[in-house]
């Protein structure tokens, strides 16, 4: 290759004539051009740049993340779908003082007691999972309206739904059911309660 302008050889690659000054002319296409300034002839925003940007790989593949997120009841990751919604079948009751509901509703002189037994009556039935059950209001004012004789119909029937909620979970029957009936016969309707809440509490504390 010579300068266009002195006609002094040049070595390949040179851009300026060392004699003259002259800048080289080279033929278009030509290798050396191409190799001239790779910097002008790449664009700086890459294929690997792009490819990230629009979601595919620098080949022009569909281009994935080997682990997605998504929001919600699960995730994805690697291709397998976690599934990690739970929903707990458990009921959730309150765990509740025995001896300090039996001191309110005696310091109370029974006040207290009403409220304790509405509590009951519906922590009962929430863990039987029976919601159709007479609720605590209604297991009030039945025992009101028949002079207490409701309250010993729902302690003895009380009595035999936590044996056979107990007998659900591998436990011996006690007969819980004639139990209570006793001693609510006897007017000790509230060592009956307590009774009861101490067999709730003890469900309490194995659910979460």
């Amino acid at each position: 290759m010579f300068c266009s302008n002195c006609g002094k050889e040049l070595a390949e690659g040179t851009r300026f004539c060392p004699n003259c000054g002259t800048p080289v002319t080279r033929p278009e296409g030509s290798a050396s051009n191409a190799q001239a300034n790779p910097f002008e002839q790449n664009d700086y925003t890459s294929a690997g740049e792009a490819g990230r940007n629009s979601g595919s790989n620098p080949s022009g593949g569909g281009y994935q993340s080997g682990d997605s997120y998504q929001s919600g009841d699960g995730y994805q990751s690697g291709g397998y779908q976690y599934d990690n919604s739970w929903q707990n079948d458990n009921p959730v009751i309150p765990n509740r003082s025995v001896a300090l509901y039996i001191v309110l509703t005696i310091i109370t002189c029974g006040l207290f007691g009403i409220y304790w037994l509405v509590v009951l009556v519906n922590d009962l039935n929430t863990v039987t999972n029976e919601p159709g059950e007479t609720s605590g209001i209604a297991v009030l004012l039945l025992g009101w309206v028949t002079c207490n004789i409701y309250n010993i119909y729902w302690l003895y029937k009380a009595g035999n739904r936590l044996d056979a909620l107990k007998a659900a979970n591998g436990e011996a029957r006690e007969n819980r059911g004639i139990i209570y009936l006793i001693l609510s016969l006897f007017g000790l309707n509230l060592v009956a309660w307590a009774m009861i809440q101490n067999d709730l509490n003890k469900l309490a504390d194995v659910s979460y």
